[in-house]
C-alpha cells in the first residue's frame, strides 16, 4: 500500500482584527499576522492603540485567520512597539506597530472529535540522522522502531523549508483521544532521548493533525536555543543507528526519567559538552555527578535524607566519595573517576584548578565526560555503536568495559 506524502498547510496566519486578553480587559489589534520566525520564535505582530494602559506580558492573543483558522496565542509578551507621529496627528488616535513573542500558537480549522481517526505529525530539528527504510509513495527514507509503544510510529527524514533547521518528522495514525493521552508523553520522552543522542538542544516545534474530513489542528512552539557544537557519541549518520539507540533505551528512559531526574542530568551533560571554558564545563560535569548521586541515594537506595545529609541505616552520614563508589558499583562502572571530587572542590574554593597543569586538566575533563557517558549508557541499557575515545573508532558499546 502506497504511503501518502505530507501536505503541511501554511504556518503563517493573518487577519484584519484580533484581541489581546489582558487582566484589565480586551485590547483590540488590527492587521494581525502570526508566524514562525527564521530563528524559531513564534511571533504575532500588528497595530494597537498607542495609549493602551496595560503592560502586555504573558497574555493570550486570539483571532480568526483569513483562511478560516481559529488562532490562540498563549503567553505572548510585546517586545517591540513603535509609534510613528506625523505633524497634525490627533494624539487620541495614535497607533503603534508591535511585535510579541509567545510560548505557543494553536490553530484549529474545523473540529476534530475525540473518536476521529487522525494523522499526527511532529517535526524534528537539529539532529543529523540517516533513514534506513524506503517507504512506498515517498521520496524520503524513514526510520521505524520495534519497541512496542513505538511500533506504529515512523520518523521520515525530510527538510521542511517553512520550519527552520528541520530534519524530519514523526508520523503516526491513531484515535485523536490517544494523542492527548499517549502520544504527547511519547514525543516528550523522545525529545529528551534525542537531545542526549545529539549531545545538544534540539526541538520538536511543530505539531500538525488532520482527519479524513479535512479538519485540522496545528501547534507552533518557540524554539529553545541554548545549543552549541557538542559532538554526538552515536553513529547517527549510519542507517539503523538511530532506531538501534531508541529501541534499546526508550523503555529504560521512561521508567527512570523521574526516578533519577534524567531531564536535569542530560541537560547538565549537554552543557558540559557545549561550554567553551574547561573549568566551567568540568564544574557542570561535577553538578551532574552530584545530582545523580543524590537521586540514586534517594530513589534507588531509599536512604534517609535530611537536607543535604544522607544517613546510613546503622547511623552516621555517607561521605560523598562513598556514595559515588556505590553508584559506580550499581551501574557497573569499573575504575570510575574519583579525581573529580578534589578538582570540584578546587574550582569552588579557589576559583580554578591550580594543582595540575592545564593540559592535564583537559585530559581529566575528558575522563570525567567519558565516565558520565558510560553512566548514562548503562542507566539506559544502550546496545549499539558508540564512539570510543581510547581506540578512536566506532565500537559496539556492550563490548567495552567502562
Amino acid at each position: 500500500m502506497a504511503h501518502e506524502p505530507l501536505h503541511l498547510p501554511k504556518i503563517s496566519f493573518a487577519s484584519d482584527k484580533g484581541v489581546i486578553k489582558t487582566p484589565g480587559g480586551n485590547v483590540t489589534i488590527n492587521n494581525v499576522s502570526a508566524y514562525l520566525s527564521r530563528v524559531g520564535d513564534v511571533i504575532i505582530e500588528g497595530t494597537i492603540d498607542a495609549r493602551h494602559p496595560e503592560n502586555i506580558n504573558n497574555c493570550e492573543i486570539v483571532f480568526q485567520d483569513d483562511s478560516g483558522w481559529n488562532i490562540i496565542g498563549e503567553n505572548f509578551s510585546i517586545f517591540n512597539e513603535e509609534v510613528t507621529i506625523k505633524a497634525g496627528d490627533d494624539p487620541r488616535s495614535l497607533h503603534a506597530n508591535f511585535k510579541a513573542i509567545g510560548i505557543k500558537l494553536i490553530g484549529k480549522r474545523g473540529k476534530i472529535s475525540s473518536t476521529d481517526r487522525v494523522n499526527i505529525y511532529r517535526f524534528v530539528t537539529d539532529i543529523n540522522f540517516a533513514g534506513d527504510a524506503r517507504i512506498v509513495g515517498l521520496s524520503e527514507f524513514a526510520v521505524k522502531f520495534t519497541t512496542d509503544s513505538l511500533k506504529d510510529l515512523m520518523l521520515i527524514k525530510s527538510n521542511i523549508p517553512e520550519i527552520p533547521r528541520s530534519v524530519g518528522y514523526f508520523e503516526v495514525a491513531d484515535i485523536y483521544e490517544k494523542y492527548n493521552v499517549t502520544w504527547i508523553d511519547i514525543f516528550d520522552n523522545l525529545l529528551l532521548l534525542f537531545k542526549f543522542a545529539a549531545s545538544n538542544v534540539i526541538n520538536f516545534p511543530v505539531t500538525y493533525i488532520n482527519n479524513s474530513q479535512g479538519d485540522e489542528l496545528i501547534e507552533l512552539t518557540s524554539y529553545i536555543k541554548e545549543g552549541g557544537s557538542g559532538g554526538s557519541i552515536f553513529y547517527l549518520s549510519y542507517p539503523g543507528a538511530l532506531s538501534e539507540l531508541v529501541d534499546s533505551t526508550f523503555t529504560s528512559l521512561v521508567s527512570l526519567r523521574d526516578v533519577l531526574n534524567l531531564d536535569g542530568l542530560i541537560l547538565n551533560y549537554i552543557m558540559m559538552k557545549n561550554i567553551r571554558y574547561v573549568d566551567a564545563g568540568y564544574l557542570q560535569g561535577c553538578v551532574f555527578m552530584g545530582g545523580l548521586a543524590y537521586y540514586f541515594a534517594k530513589n534507588i537506595m531509599k536512604y534517609n535524607i535530611e537536607g543535604y545529609k544522607i544517613f546510613r541505616s546503622e547511623g552516621g552520614c555517607y561521605a560523598f566519595k562513598e556514595l559515588i563508589e556505590e553508584l559506580y558499583n550499581h551501574f557497573d562502572i569499573i575504575n570510575g573517576d574519583m579525581d573529580f571530587i578534589r578538582y570540584r572542590d578546587e574550582i569552588l574554593n579557589q576559583g580554578g584548578i591550580t594543582s595540575i597543569p592545564f593540559e592535564d586538566f583537559v585530559i581529566n575533563k575528558r575522563k570525567l565526560e567519558t565516565i558520565i557517558e558510560h553512566l548514562l549508557l548503562n542507566i539506559l541499557s544502550f546496545d549499539g555503536l558508540y564512539w570510543d575515545r581510547t581506540s578512536k573508532q566506532w565500537v559496539g558499546y556492550k563490548s567495552l568495559i567502562a
